[in-house]
């Protein structure tokens, strides 16, 4: 049974494992659709309160940095280089919904899974899931960008 990004399964049944990381998965012959693009992270400072509690809205940017990195992976050309290999200056972000499920914490080793669950003709939508080092669910957001 093929688990899905948002499947609530423990982190090494989701493809996440102790090493510092993995390279993205893809499923041969089904484009880019079904690429999941993994990472991990450590949670910084500035990314907290003074509680040591980070801010939801940073969990927005450590998506927006997966999605550049998805892409990166996808075409084998590095952000700062898309606008001249295919005219991509930016990616506008036009909807977004968000799951916050657990706080994430200054120090906490965070995995990031996200892939682009749909390609229309001008725009794209994008999920995310991020996942402590048990394999809890922290976030997961979903997006529409153009």
């Amino acid at each position: 049974m093929r688990r899905g990004l948002w499947d609530l399964t423990s982190g090494a049944e989701a493809g996440f494992s102790a090493a510092a990381s993995k390279p993205p998965v893809r499923k041969p012959g089904l484009g880019m659709a079904n690429l999941v693009y993994r990472r991990r992270f450590t949670v910084e400072w500035g990314h907290c309160d003074p509680a040591g509690i980070v801010f939801n809205s940073h969990f927005f940017e450590f998506f927006d940095w997966s999605v550049w990195l998805l892409f990166e992976t996808a075409l084998g050309v590095p952000p700062n280089e898309l606008g001249t290999a295919f005219g991509i200056v930016g990616i506008p972000l036009v909807d977004a919904k968000a799951r916050f499920l657990k706080p994430a914490k200054f120090n906490d080793v965070a995995d990031i899974a996200s892939e682009v669950s749909e390609f229309r003709r001008s725009s794209f939508d994008n999920r995310f899931c991020t996942r402590d080092h048990h394999g809890h669910i922290r976030a997961k957001i979903s997006r529409s960008a153009r």
